[in-house]
C-alpha cells in the first residue's frame, strides 16, 4: 500500500530551483561574477587581508544547498558592493601580474556591466517569508502553533507545498500542545483528511472510524488541558510515548505515522558536504573503514569520545609504528 508521501526538505528544494532552472542568462551571469569575485579573494590571504582592512570582514560564499546562506551570502555581497570594488582597486596596483590583472577584469565585470548591477538590486524583493517562517524542526513549537491557529492559509505556504504535502500538517492534530488550541472546525476537518488519507490502516468502517477518531480526540484533549503536568508534550515523540495504545488506538497510530515521516534531507546533505573536509588531497590514500569512522564522528558530533578507550582499543590490537627519532 503506497501511503507515503515525498517531502523533501524545503530549503533544499527551493535553492535547487533557484539555482538550476533559472533560465534568465544575466542571472546566471551575475551569479557566476559574484563566484568568481568571492574566490578571488579567498584564493590568497594576502588578497583577503586586504579585503578584511576595507571591508571589515570576508565575503561569505554562495552555498550550493542552502538556499538561507546562499541568499544571505547575495544580500552581503550587495550591501558591500563598493567596499569591493576599493578592495579590488588597491590590488589592481599591484606589481603582482596575475593579481593586478584579474582584479581590473572583476572592476570591469562589476562597474560597466548594466546588466549586472540590475539583475544584483532589482530582485532585492524576493519574499523573506520564505526562510523566516518555515518551521526548521520537528518539535512544534510557538511558531508552529501559530500557523496551525491560521491553518495554514497565507498564500506564501499554499504557493510553496503542494495539496498532498499541505494534507499532512493535519497529523499535528494528535500533538496535545495543538489540540488544545483547534476548535471543533479544525479537528473534523482534519480527520476528515487524515482518515481519507490513512483510513486504510485500520480494519474499520469510514463513518465508525470517523466517529470513534473525533471521541479519542476529545478525551486526549480533555486530558491535557486539565492536566497539573508542567509540560505539554508538543512533538509527536513525547506524544507518542504518553499515548496509551489500548485508550487511544487510533491516536497511537497516527502519532507513529507522524513520527516516521521524512522531515528533511538536509542531514544526509551535509554528511555529503564534509566528505569535502574530511577526504582532501593530502588523505588520498585513506581507507574506506577509516572515512566511515571520521563521517560517523563528523555526523554525530554530539557523543563524547572516550580517549582512554581509543588508547587502550589501539594498544589490543597488535598495531605497532616505529617512531624514528
Amino acid at each position: 500500500m503506497k501511503i507515503a508521501v515525498r517531502c523533501p526538505c524545503f530549503n533544499h528544494a527551493l535553492n535547487l530551483s533557484l539555482s538550476k532552472s533559472s533560465n534568465v542568462q544575466s542571472v546566471r551571469n551575475a551569479v557566476g561574477v559574484m563566484k568568481e569575485i568571492i574566490s578571488f579573494f579567498k584564493a590568497s590571504s594576502k588578497r583577503n587581508y586586504v579585503l578584511k582592512q576595507t571591508l571589515g570582514d570576508q565575503l561569505s560564499g554562495l552555498c550550493e544547498k542552502r538556499w538561507v546562506e546562499r541568499h544571505d551570502a547575495v544580500l552581503q555581497f550587495k550591501a558591500s558592493i563598493e567596499k569591493n570594488l576599493q578592495a579590488l582597486n588597491l590590488i589592481s596596483e599591484w606589481n603582482e601580474r596575475e593579481s593586478s590583472s584579474k582584479a581590473r577584469s572583476h572592476i570591469l565585470a562589476i562597474s560597466s556591466n548594466c546588466s549586472f548591477i540590475i539583475t544584483l538590486f532589482c530582485p532585492n524583493e524576493l519574499p523573506t517569508a520564505l526562510q523566516n517562517d518555515f518551521p526548521q524542526s520537528t518539535h512544534f513549537k510557538p511558531r508552529l502553533l501559530q500557523m496551525w491557529s491560521l491553518g495554514l492559509r497565507h498564500p506564501v505556504y499554499s504557493f510553496t507545498f503542494q495539496q498532498e504535502t499541505m494534507d499532512l500538517f493535519n497529523l499535528q492534530i494528535c500533538v496535545p500542545a495543538i489540540l488544545i488550541h483547534s476548535n471543533e472546525d479544525g479537528i473534523h476537518s482534519a480527520v476528515e483528511i487524515l482518515i481519507a488519507k490513512y483510513g486504510n490502516l485500520f480494519e474499520t468502517v469510514r463513518d465508525v472510524l470517523k466517529s470513534t477518531f473525533i471521541a479519542e480526540l476529545h478525551l486526549w484533549k480533555m486530558r491535557w488541558k486539565h492536566s497539573k503536568e508542567l509540560e505539554i508534550p508538543s512533538d509527536g515523540l513525547n506524544a507518542l510515548k504518553q499515548s496509551d495504545k489500548m485508550m487511544y488506538p487510533i491516536i497511537h497510530e497516527i502519532l507513529k505515522i507522524l513520527c516516521t515521516l521524512p522531515v528533511s534531507v538536509a542531514s544526509a546533505e551535509r554528511s555529503f558536504s564534509g566528505l569535502r573536509s574530511l577526504k582532501s588531497w593530502l588523505r588520498a590514500n585513506m581507507g574506506e573503514e577509516r572515512l566511515s569512522g571520521l563521517a560517523l564522528m563528523h555526523v554525530h558530533k554530539d557523543i563524547v569520545i572516550n580517549e582512554d578507550n581509543i588508547i587502550e582499543r589501539f594498544t589490543k590490537s597488535g598495531v605497532r609504528m616505529e617512531f624514528v627519532m
